[in-house]
């Protein structure tokens, strides 16, 4: 007989499952909403100290802002722009921020932004504030996260020193093409043309160029163009087109015009100043003149409180300090009216661009005017010769009179005395080459800009 053992079905324990859930699941949920908000009042931690730091590091910076009109320091937009920069959860306000100026650690305060008058030394010191509160109403008061920093400003470098002599180099070579720069080892051919017949026989060896020139006849319809020439006479600067007036005083400013002739705006990369520091005011028991602004153009590009006696304001063109073209009135500004002159006034600028690298302008030596640039044309043709005739130049001495036989390496051909405007050029080649003329005007200050280029075909 078969036995069989009979079990009760197991006890069903869902009912106490639920129930236990139901015990920790706010615990639980307690823990991840604590999580998530102990991480996002990090994260408003960390986006305030960075937007502090971040802001003062603008502010401190030394150059002009984007636009280029205003220092850093003074950009008080800027400065808060670039705090709300690296504020990814839009928890900063610029209510919420604070822009002050001082003298340093336990200094006297210099006010909000943007300041009145600030030197290189002084501090620039951010504070920034933000309310962290839950994202579930809770009976917990919001939390005021605070950060600040300070840093300080380098309004500009300034070096003592004492004057810079007075150039003793002429105005640096005004042209820059290497047609222009080789006339003296050009003279050769000018003792070649002037014997055509011992010459002869040079010519003749030359007749590879001769037996070429049938393809150059193909020229004078590239003649308008003018090949390549009008670029490389468009190139060169002439730097001494700088040229500046006399200083004068008016009231708390010293003054002094700068023309930039030249077709571009310059770089300045260096001003110096002297003025009568100490007994330049006559009034009262301080006689002394301290420095407080410069403008060029209008601009200003640099200010301070500089007792002097003698300063080398030093920038370099990123900074966008430039002078325009055409006339500009650069202005030296003091604290007190400039009563007193001693001679020792005087004003250095220099430039480092176009060219012109280290070009110096000084109110001690007097501008040498260059002679303007001439219109060249074409006279009457008599056999193989050429009549050239030029407009006059206000101040030339000389006239030189270049020839090429290709449009890019050109020969002085001659020096002619001002102020005849004409001459008579003999064509080089055999028939049916081209031949190309230009004129530089000159005098003892340097030389003017290259003429226009005509071509004539023997």
């Amino acid at each position: 007989m078969i036995r069989r053992k009979f079990t009760l079905p197991p006890k069903r324990e869902r009912a106490q499952s639920l129930v236990e859930f139901a015990l920790v699941l706010p615990l639980l949920l307690l823990v991840v909403y604590g999580l998530l908000e102990v991480g996002r009042l990090i994260f408003t931690y960390s986006i305030v100290i960075s937007a502090a730091r971040e802001a003062v590091r603008y502010g401190s910076a030394t150059g002009l802002n984007v636009a280029g009109g205003v220092a850093r320091y003074r950009d008080c937009d800027g400065i808060r722009a670039a705090a709300h920069n690296v504020d990814f959860l839009g928890v900063i306000t610029d209510a919420n921020i604070t822009i002050s100026y001082d003298r340093g650690p336990g200094g006297a305060s210099l006010g909000g932004c943007p300041p009145a008058a600030v030197k290189t030394g002084d501090r620039i010191y951010v504070g920034i504030a933000a309310n962290f509160a839950p994202i579930i109403t809770m009976p917990i008061q919001p939390i005021t996260v605070r950060s600040s920093s300070a840093r300080t400003i380098i309004v500009s470098l300034t070096v003592p020193g004492t004057a810079l002599p007075p150039p003793t180099v002429a105005p640096p070579p005004p042209f820059f093409t290497p047609g222009v720069t080789p006339p003296d080892t050009a003279e050769p051919t000018n003792t070649l043309t002037g014997s055509e017949t011992p010459t002869g026989t040079p010519t003749e060896t030359g007749t590879p160029t001769n037996t070429f020139t049938p393809s150059m006849t193909f020229t004078p319809s590239n003649t308008p163009t003018v090949t390549p020439t009008p670029t490389n006479t468009a190139t060169p600067v002439n730097c001494s087109l700088v040229t500046h007036g006399a200083l004068s005083i008016s009231g708390k400013s010293l003054i002094m015009t700068i023309d930039n002739g030249i077709p571009a705006n310059m770089a300045v990369t260096q001003i110096f100043v002297a003025w009568n520091h100490d007994k330049g005011y006559s009034g009262g028991t301080d006689t002394s003149l301290h420095l407080q602004n410069i403008t060029v153009g209008g601009v200003s590009i640099w200010t301070g409180d500089d007792p002097g006696p003698n300063r080398v304001m030093a920038y370099v063109p990123g900074a966008g300090v430039t002078l325009p073209q055409g006339p500009s009135v650069v202005v030296f500004t003091f604290d007190k009216e400039y009563q007193l002159q001693d001679g020792t006034e005087r004003v250095v600028m220099q430039f480092g661009n176009n060219g012109c690298g280290n070009y110096t302008v000084d109110s001690n030596v007097p501008s040498c005017p260059i002679p303007n640039t001439v219109a060249l044309g074409a006279g009457t043709r008599s056999g193989n010769s050429i009549s050239l005739n030029w407009t006059a130049s206000t101040g030339a001495l000389n006239y030189m009179v270049f020839q090429s036989t290709d449009g890019t390496n050109f020969s002085l051909l001659s020096n002619v005395a001002a102020p005849t405007t004409t001459y008579s050029a003999a064509l080089s080649g055999g028939n049916g080459t081209v031949n190309y003329f230009k004129i530089v005007s000159s005098n003892s200050c340097g030389t003017g800009t290259e003429s226009n280029v005509i071509s004539v075909v023997k």
